[in-house]
């Protein structure tokens, strides 16, 4: 497996961890879990930049952004109870099926 796939992995976790920890610091009012959001943004953006390195810049973001904002919806929903409805599902699935389409024709 190319290496670069382990750190993009590593920056989406801590992409969505640094989201969960912006929403918990409260508009930047709690030092904790601020802090904690910063780091684990540094981190994100350390860990994509060696990304960068081995896979293309535009399969490297969409698999990024698109994920990321799979697993925050799903955090928000599961832990948050943030609602959610038919259009929610049915984006989730639609931004799925196009990162497979990418991948099956980048093969």
């Amino acid at each position: 497996m190319n290496e670069g796939y382990i750190y993009l992995l590593i920056a989406i976790i801590s992409g969505c961890i640094g989201n969960i920890m912006a929403k918990e610091s409260k508009g930047f009012t709690k030092i904790i879990p601020s802090t904690t959001g910063a780091i684990f943004f540094l981190i994100c953006i350390y860990c994509f930049s060696i990304t960068l390195k081995t896979i293309p810049l535009g399969l490297t973001y969409i698999t990024y952004s698109s994920i990321l904002v799979l697993f925050t919806t799903l955090f928000g929903i599961c832990f948050y109870n943030e609602s959610f409805n038919k259009y929610t599902i049915l984006g989730s699935i639609l931004v799925l099926s196009g990162i497979t389409i990418i991948y099956y024709k980048k093969n």
